[in-house]
């Protein structure tokens, strides 16, 4: 005599399933669909193709975009750079000027302020290069 637990065993039926990371889908499922609907296959790789053709306008699109903002950064750091040399020399000679009439550590406060901080700035910004490249 069987026991109960053996006859629900032997009901079990097992489950087979497939997982595919392409688009499209194994020739064997691939056969089927047509089998189904003739035509099948030439549509699912049409629309294959447009996927394609949108991942890859999309990243051109992506790459443009960057080199745009590459350009931008660059003319952005020459007008820092211009600014930072028109008040640094703007403050040495506003230094000079207070040491030729008298103010002298007026005058050398004033010159030696903006060279330490481009200094400091310069040097910082080769740390980061050197950080960067690593």
């Amino acid at each position: 005599m069987l026991n109960k637990d053996k006859m629900d065993i032997q009901k079990l039926s097992g489950i087979k399933g497939e997982i595919s990371i392409s688009p499209i889908p194994s020739p064997e499922i691939l056969e089927k669909y047509e089998k189904i609907q003739s035509g099948t296959l030439d549509r699912i790789l049409k629309m294959a193709e447009k996927e394609q053709e949108k991942r890859h306008s999309t990243g051109d699109e992506i790459l443009s975009q960057n080199k745009q903002l590459i350009k931008d950064s660059n003319g952005l750091q020459i007008l820092s750079v211009g600014a930072a040399l028109l008040i640094s020399l703007t403050t040495i000679v506003a230094g000079a000027i207070l040491t030729y009439y008298g103010k002298n550590i007026e005058g050398i406060v004033a010159m030696l302020t903006p060279l330490i901080g481009l200094t400091g700035i310069f040097l910082t910004g080769k740390y980061l290069q050197s950080k960067n490249k690593k």
